[in-house]
């Protein structure tokens, strides 16, 4: 057990030792310069990403709230959702509607990623990047 982890280190050492050698810095300063860089490329762009990802979510879900309990009464239904959450039904409805929220949203978590990957490599990106995955062959 011992020398095992003794080779795990060994090997992470020699790792990092190949990275800097590639051309990596180990500098800290140096990274976080460069990601706050990348933050102040992408922040406009990807905070009105979330603005839209917010109020679609926000329209979706009180959507399925009311189809489900009804829009007569709202403000007693959702006080009335603390009681249902100990119900079986409820609790297999909420992770299947998870589970659609999940992969209904990964494409555009996806989107957030490939903005930060065009700003870091000097590349020309727009809002249209955030929702380039929900096409076919990548959906």
């Amino acid at each position: 057990m011992h020398f095992g982890i003794l080779f795990n280190l060994q090997t992470m050492k020699n790792i990092i030792e190949q990275k800097v050698r590639n051309g990596y810095s180990l500098d800290l300063g140096k990274l976080i310069d460069e990601s706050f860089a990348n933050f102040k490329k992408t922040f406009l762009i990807a905070g009105f990403g979330m603005i839209i990802l917010s109020f679609v979510m926000i329209i979706i879900y009180l959507g399925i709230l009311g189809a489900f309990f009804g829009f007569s009464n709202f403000t007693e239904t959702i006080t009335s959702l603390e009681v249902l959450a100990t119900e079986p039904g409820f609790i297999l409805g909420n992770a299947l509607i998870t589970t659609l929220f999940s992969a209904l949203f990964a494409p555009i978590t996806a989107g957030f990623i490939h903005l930060n990957h065009l700003a870091a490599t000097q590349r020309e990106f727009s809002i249209n990047n955030l929702f380039e995955f929900y096409k076919g062959h990548f959906f």
